[in-house]
């Protein structure tokens, strides 16, 4: 792997290779990781908001408790055995209550970007920099670590306080070149990356990088607006992310290989969300550009299907999609709407539902039938957390564009 033989290196002994590694790492002298992902550096840090999901997470916990941070009592304990579970619940709830944002430290390494988090409270004392660089040791990154965090806190005590101007990074000054050059950073751990585990943390990274670009001084272009669409889609911002593809069909005339991507991530977030009618709003509004553009596009063709399919479209919208599939490609749209989960309903569906027994006598199938096709996500289905939804009108198109196009045994 990468030119190295294992069995070279060791004279021939792969067992005894293997032993090594395997000692090394228990004795934390080596991390096997690090053969993949190289040496880390920093590439920058920044303070950045609360994303909203982690805003809910608190007020979950201020209210009840629970959620996401309940765990944090547990590790206050562990930190300071004297505190009972009251005590150290109060202290959690004080912190959470006057977090104002994060401290984030970017690392780098050959499989791209890893940030480190840390809540942020206001300042930068040297404690708070001296136990979020602690990690950073082994690495030998704690000393810039610190540096930076240092240098950032002199921008905060100058009021320097806006998430695009709140950062310290060696290779640009100006926010506008730093968030851009973020975002390519980030797109390209996502493309270029092999290791999943490397990818942890890049919802967040992303949101942060494309607030960050929304405010720049200067109106953003074309491959520009690309990379915010994408950042925004990863960080779960569905309304920016076809923001930016909306600015992009009005103005620009995008590669088909650089525009589909993009697509296919915004459908995904859009898909997850039950939102897959707002992303289909903005093809239709661009749909001369759109047909011209993806005109032999099965992966378009498809992606299209499956926000109407999740949208419990109407039957004659569903059919004559599927038929743009079929057009394109018999054999991947067969193999698709027979063998893929593209029919599962992520909107609450309105109007008449079924149950198994009664979609079986709608379609004159068996319930093993219904029963495999619905475990498979291959028969229409909303999931409302533990009950199944057959919705009648969306099983009824189903039925149509299966039995139009001869999709069926």
């Amino acid at each position: 792997m990468f030119g190295l033989d294992p069995k070279a290196l060791l004279g021939g002994d792969l067992k005894d290779f293997a032993k090594h590694i395997q000692q090394a790492a228990a004795g934390g002298q080596f991390n096997p990781l690090e053969m993949f992902t190289g040496e880390s550096h920093i590439h920058s840090v920044f303070l950045a908001p609360l994303p909203p999901q982690v805003q809910e997470a608190i007020t979950e916990f201020l209210d009840t408790g629970a959620g996401a941070f309940a765990g944090l009592i547990g590790q206050i304990q562990a930190q300071d055995p004297s505190l009972d579970q009251g005590a150290a619940a109060q202290h959690a709830r004080e912190m959470l209550q006057h977090a104002q944002g994060f401290c984030v430290i970017v690392l780098e390494n050959d499989q791209g970007l890893s940030p480190l988090t840390h809540l942020f409270f206001g300042a930068l004392p040297d404690e708070f920099i001296d136990a979020f660089t602690q990690s950073l040791a082994a690495k030998n990154l704690d000393t810039i670590a610190k540096t930076q965090l240092q240098a950032l806190r002199d921008k905060v005590s100058d009021g320097q306080r806006d998430v695009q101007e709140c950062f310290i990074c060696e290779d640009y000054d100006e926010p506008d070149e730093y968030w851009l050059d973020l975002a390519e950073r980030i797109t390209e751990s996502i493309d270029e990356g092999i290791m999943p585990a490397a990818l942890q943390g890049l919802g967040d990274l992303a949101y942060w990088c494309a607030g960050g670009m929304a405010q720049s001084n200067d109106e953003l272009d074309g491959d520009e607006l690309l990379l915010h669409a994408r950042c925004a889609a990863l960080g779960n911002e569905l309304e920016a992310s076809i923001h930016s593809l909306d600015a992009i069909f009005e103005d620009y005339e995008p590669d088909e290989e650089d525009i589909i991507p993009v697509c296919e991530q915004i459908g995904t977030l859009a898909v997850r969300n039950g939102q897959g009618m707002q992303l289909e709003s903005c093809f239709l509004k661009h749909q001369s550009s759109v047909d011209a553009l993806f005109e032999q596009s099965y992966e378009m063709a498809s992606l299209r299907f499956r926000l109407l399919a999740s949208s419990n479209a109407d039957a004659e919208s569903l059919l004559n999609a599927a038929q743009r599939m079929m057009d394109i490609d018999q054999k991947s749209c067969r193999h698709d709407l027979n063998k893929e989960p593209v029919w599962v309903i992520t909107c609450k569906p309105n109007g008449e539902s079924l149950d198994t027994a009664d979609a079986a006598d709608l379609l004159d199938r068996s319930l093993q039938f219904i029963n495999k096709r619905l475990e498979s996500g291959t028969l229409p289905f909303y999931k409302d957390n533990d009950d199944t939804i057959i919705p009648k009108q969306a099983l009824e198109a189903w039925q149509k564009v299966m039995q139009t196009l001869n999709l069926l045994d």
